[in-house]
């Protein structure tokens, strides 16, 4: 009955919130966060959790809390994702995404590392789950995320997933192996986080620049905020512009015009309180950074503009800090294959292709240091940005046939000195995560569990 009246189910959330607050859980996760630290309560050392759950449990920041009971109590000995496109779940009553996780109490030893297993096919039946457990066991020694190829999980029908090896998280951070379907994009991911490009096929790496997004800069208010402060219209002038809404047909490049105005509120909404539209206001931007976003249909990561505007469902980034040519830089960058790469092992997983970006992600997010470009650089980048601005790009899902997306790859790489980025953008074109397309469809259909159940039936009667 938790929270079934709705005169009660504030009164319940707000005591939920407040018995939480201690035992490492989060009552914005859900009650998933909270089975979590009860089960740690009553686990005796050397015990284990094995817990099927959203997700966003790898990234989000509600689950920072469990993320890091785990990382400060447990060695996380494996994690693993569906990157199935028709059933990235694991439970029945549902069709959101969610990863499965065996944690091992510790007692005084050190966590060791995890194991990651990518399933490419998510087992239909039991027959196929019981297949592919013993194909994941007979995997002794997975490749590491820092040496080179990969584990298949293989079988007569094809290449099930892959299995890999990280060093165990720490504290608050992410679950980065649980978020890519292939190995090597890992890797370039993991590599590009911390200043190194790796791109397959090349042995050595190349060193890059980066900055954190919020040292460059700062992120406006949330959508309720701004609905708090103003009304939109689209006939009424105002000096606060606006840019309301994505839709993928509409926003194809990255140069955009305002696309209303944001008129001051004098009465607070209903329901709610009245907020500074001058402080709000303040926080604009001319760079909008995505919040949410489909990406087998959307194009854009950022969006830039002439002047100021706040938006509906973007993040306003305040450039003061940066020359105009460094905020050209940002804009490409931000809109690049290597940018969308570190996104993509960020982000926070609702269902398939459909993922957000929360401010906090977004202020950590490691980018190319536009700062440290040299002037020369920053005049290539600068003409490049010019003619690239105005032109449409595909999906994000199709990168790999846009020639648009190709243009501002091989800007950067010229720029850098880096390789052709072809092979980045191949292996993100095969992500289920990003294209919503299986990457090794099944052949055949998988014969179904009524079926299997009297087949089991009759050896056993045999």
């Amino acid at each position: 009955m938790f929270g079934s009246l709705p005169d009660e189910r504030g009164l319940l959330q707000k005591e939920l919130k407040a018995r939480v607050k201690n035992i490492g859980a989060s009552s914005t996760a859900g009650l998933g966060s909270v089975f979590v630290a009860l089960a740690d309560r009553r686990l005796a050392k050397g015990g284990r959790l094995a817990f099927v759950l959203p997700a966003a449990l790898a990234t989000g920041e509600a689950w920072a809390p469990t993320r890091k009971l785990i990382a400060n109590g447990y060695h996380l000995e494996t994690v693993i994702s569906s990157h199935d496109a028709a059933r990235p779940n694991f439970s029945e009553n549902t069709d959101l995404s969610e990863i499965l996780f065996i944690a091992r109490k510790l007692h005084k030893e050190k966590p060791g590392p995890t194991t990651y297993v990518n399933l490419w096919r998510n087992p239909r039946s039991i027959h196929e789950a019981l297949d592919l457990a013993t194909r994941i066991t007979h995997e002794e020694n997975p490749v590491d995320i820092g040496g080179t190829g990969f584990t298949s999980i293989r079988s007569p029908n094809g290449k099930l997933g892959e299995i890999m090896t990280t060093p165990g998280p720490v504290g608050e951070n992410n679950w980065t192996g649980a978020l890519f379907a292939q190995t090597e994009l890992a890797r370039s991911c993991w590599g590009l986080q911390t200043g190194e490009l790796r791109v397959p096929g090349h042995s050595s790496p190349y060193p890059i620049k980066m900055s954190r997004l919020d040292a460059l800069g700062d992120l406006g208010y949330d959508r309720r905020d701004i609905h708090d402060a103003f009304e939109v219209s689209y006939e009424d002038w105002s000096p606060y512009s606006a840019f309301w809404g994505h839709e993928a047909a509409k926003v194809t490049s990255v140069g955009q015009e305002p696309t209303a105005k944001l008129i001051a509120r004098s009465v607070a909404a209903p329901g709610r309180h009245l907020k500074s539209a001058t402080a709000v206001w303040g926080k604009a931007g001319r760079i909008l950074i995505v919040e949410r976003l489909r990406s087998n249909t959307h194009k854009l990561l950022a969006i830039g503009f002439e002047k100021p505007v706040l938006g509906n469902t973007w993040w306003a980034f305040d450039d003061k800090k940066l020359s105009e040519s460094q905020r050209k830089a940002l804009l490409l960058w931000l809109n690049s294959s290597l940018s969308l790469l570190v996104f993509f092992g960020r982000r926070v997983i609702t269902q398939g292709a459909w993922m957000q970006m929360k401010k906090p992600a977004w202020l950590s997010m490691p980018v190319l240091d536009v700062r440290a470009l040299t002037k020369q650089q920053l005049n290539l980048i600068e003409k490049a940005y010019k003619e690239i601005s105005t032109q449409e790009l595909a999906a994000l899902g199709q990168l790999d046939a846009d020639p648009i997306r190709k243009q501002i790859d091989d800007t950067l790489s010229k720029v850098l000195g880096f390789p052709d980025l072809g092979p980045i953008r191949e292996l993100l074109a095969r992500e289920p995560g990003l294209n919503a397309v299986d990457i090794n469809p099944r052949a055949t259909p998988s014969i179904s569990d009524d079926e299997e159940d009297e087949d089991t039936q009759t050896a056993m009667a045999i």
